[in-house]
């Protein structure tokens, strides 16, 4: 997890904790953090059938933890966060709990007939394609997730 990931950075480069109180500290920090980004992500959710979605969140680095935390609490096996970019050009972070779906091949397949770009492994995958053909992007990956479980 993030946490975890800071921690072992911040030790490998000779930064470690004075007290147990600081590790606390640092640990209450990561999740008040992590709470506000949930909070963002939970005003402008948006769901499918199979999958839930938030547009243009600034998550600064939380990306792949909000987008599971739009699958779980909506209880929808895929979870994405959309970011714009400043060439109207879109970036995708998906995140599948539900091993059933191959979520690389599936959007490399699906992103393919809207001109973009995208791939990943089972679990995780990200897509790069015009901001015009998001939604559209998202329905066919909704109702293409629905024919494979």
């Amino acid at each position: 997890n993030k946490f975890r990931k800071s921690l072992v950075f911040a030790f490998t480069n000779g930064q470690y904790p004075e007290s147990i109180d600081e590790l606390v500290s640092r640990y209450k920090q990561f999740k008040d953090e992590f709470e506000k980004y949930k909070e963002m992500a939970d005003a402008k959710k948006r769901t499918m059938s199979h999958l839930a979605y938030g547009f243009s969140l600034n998550l600064g680095g939380y990306t792949d933890m909000a987008a599971r935390y739009l699958a779980e609490s909506t209880g929808r096996p895929i979870g994405i966060i959309v970011l714009e970019t400043d060439r109207g050009i879109q970036k995708l972070y998906l995140i599948s709990n539900d091993p059933r779906i191959d979520l690389g091949d599936l959007v490399s397949e699906v992103v393919s007939s809207y001109g973009g770009s995208g791939g990943g492994t089972i679990l995780i995958a990200g897509a790069n394609l015009h901001k015009n053909s998001t939604f559209s992007f998202l329905t066919k990956l909704n109702q293409r997730i629905a024919n494979t479980i």
